[in-house]
């Protein structure tokens, strides 16, 4: 699957400066707008996906049923949004530093579904295994998937350039040590320092990644026949994110921060992409039912 699409809908500040060093002064509306900010909305973003999709399915059969896909994919745009956005850098001159690698760009994604009846009905015997095993159902889903990319910046101060951020410089080589948590770094801060004077870094935008995450969904069904007609009660268990697997987030990516280069968020969605909360905090939750079919 491959689609291009220019025109994505996201506003421009028209009076960002394009001279580095420039400050306010800088801004080409300044005379009027002062160091305000003059968003001008159109149809001017770019985005670009590919993908490799592959589906695999097992009917439902002998009890069994599975059910998964695996995507191979790359995204790459100006802004996230199709809508209500705004480009990152705004200057004429350094607008191209917008396409990169999208902000939910995973170039991995594989998930794999399954439904399991077990062999027993206790309409079918009397005996302790059917008494026991009969009428249940296992359901489960496994997904795994690669880290969403972020952005390392710096202190706009010395570059004074309104309306573009700065990006850090990379020196060497982005080492990953792959610790989270208060376990240490998740990748090598030292290889990263600030720009001298009004230059950009030499970095770009989306260009790291955080970690890949994976999880469990389970759930087990029971169901209670009610005599021979046809109604039943079923009872669920529903366990997400089953092993309270922490779904870690992007690292900080500040370099300014006390913390830059340590994960320290996860999502609270068992996906990685909710709001976040402190690191280490349990993800896993259980919920009971029971439901009456007639």
């Amino acid at each position: 699957m491959s689609t291009t699409k220019n025109g994505g809908f996201t506003d421009i500040d028209a009076n960002a400066s394009d001279v580095p060093g420039g400050g306010a002064e800088s801004r080409p509306l300044s005379s009027i707008r002062g160091n305000q900010s003059m968003l001008l909305w159109g149809p001017t973003a770019k985005s670009r996906y590919n993908s490799l999709q592959v589906a695999i399915n097992r009917p439902f059969k002998n009890g069994l049923m599975l059910k998964g896909a695996y995507t191979l994919s790359k995204a790459k745009n100006e802004v996230d949004d199709d809508g209500w956005s705004q480009l990152t850098w705004n200057a004429p001159s350094q607008r191209a530093r917008n396409y990169g690698n999208a902000g939910y760009d995973r170039p991995n994604m594989f998930q794999m579904a399954f439904v399991y009846e077990l062999p027993y009905r206790t309409t079918n015997g009397k005996d302790v295994m059917h008494i026991i095993l009969g009428d249940w159902q296992v359901n489960g889903i496994y997904s795994a998937y690669s880290g969403t990319p972020f952005t390392i910046t710096a202190s706009s101060a010395d570059l004074n350039m309104p309306g573009n951020p700065q990006i850090a410089n990379l020196n060497g080589s982005y080492d990953v040590i792959g610790k989270k948590g208060q376990a240490g770094f998740y990748f090598d801060p030292a290889a990263f320092s600030q720009p001298q004077g009004t230059t950009f870094g030499n970095t770009e935008r989306n260009q790291f990644r955080a970690p890949g995450n994976w999880n469990v969904d389970f759930s087990l069904f029971r169901g209670f026949p009610v005599g021979g007609t046809g109604k039943r009660f079923e009872f669920r268990a529903e366990f997400f994110n089953l092993f309270n697997h922490p779904m870690w987030g992007i690292p900080v990516s500040d370099i300014t921060s006390n913390n830059f280069g340590r994960v320290l968020t996860v999502g609270n969605d068992g996906r990685g992409n909710g709001s976040a909360r402190d690191a280490g905090t349990g993800e896993r939750q259980i919920r009971f039912g029971l439901r009456f079919q007639f």
